[in-house]
């Protein structure tokens, strides 16, 4: 009888051990995962700024190029007026002397 007594807190001390385990476990994954999701939400964050950012420069960059021709042009104009400017005041430099 002493024996079966025995055998039955050592079988209940196993038991308590093995759910202190489990409950180690438990607390350990569920630890790692809010860790891994906190990292997850960093990376998130992360790469929504930088799409953001992203997205800015192209719209920034269609916007400047769609510009190219007109500026062309407007540059264009520029120089021919100050060519001109240089060429017919040289002139008449050159005719009052």
């Amino acid at each position: 009888m002493l024996m079966s007594v025995k055998l039955h807190e050592m079988a209940a001390e196993h038991e308590q051990q093995t759910c202190e385990v489990e409950r180690q476990q438990t607390t350990a994954m569920s630890e790692l995962m809010d860790e891994t999701y906190s990292r997850l939400s960093k990376m998130q964050a992360d790469y929504d700024q930088l799409l953001q950012s992203t997205v800015i420069t192209i719209i920034i960059s269609d916007l400047l190029v769609s510009q190219l021709p007109q500026l062309c042009v407007k540059i264009r104009i520029l120089m021919h007026r100050i060519f001109n400017f240089y060429f017919v005041g040289a002139k008449i430099v050159q005719i009052r002397v």
